[in-house]
């Protein structure tokens, strides 16, 4: 189905495409109106809803233990604890640059990731939400 819209975008076609997969939506659509309760929330291209409404890009890291946590928290206070790991907000390449070089003095070198937002993350922002672990709304 990917193909076929794909195929018919590039063909200049109109597509109108409801979906509640947030990645589909981010990987074909042009335009993406987020509609909650009835009502459009946002509106816009994926790129303008991510600067608008996207928040950061995040670095995760599995298996701190409390003390460097401590530790992580007197130079990154804005750092967040979540399920079985903690987000460290690393918007650019000096700030993520320093939470590395910390979290190697620290002897954490494994279980790091950067993810950058999504429109997951825009559809959860404006209605307000969050996922579980086990991937539903709360």
């Amino acid at each position: 189905m990917w193909q076929v819209i794909q195929g018919l975008k590039r063909e200049g076609r109109t597509v109108f495409l409801t979906t509640h997969y947030m990645e589909e939506a981010e990987r074909l659509a042009d335009r993406v109106a987020v509609i909650h309760q009835g009502r459009i929330a946002a509106i816009g291209s994926t790129n303008d809803l991510l600067e608008s409404h996207g928040g950061e890009r995040t670095l995760f890291v599995e298996g701190v233990q409390p003390e460097q946590l401590e530790r992580i928290r007197s130079e990154f206070p804005e750092v967040r604890q979540t399920d079985g790991e903690i987000a460290i907000p690393a918007d650019n390449l000096d700030g993520t640059a320093r939470v590395i070089e910390l979290l190697g003095r620290l002897g954490l070198t494994r279980g790091i990731q950067i993810r950058n937002p999504s429109i997951e993350n825009v559809f959860l922002k404006l209605i307000g939400a969050h996922l579980t672990e086990e991937g539903e709304l709360a």
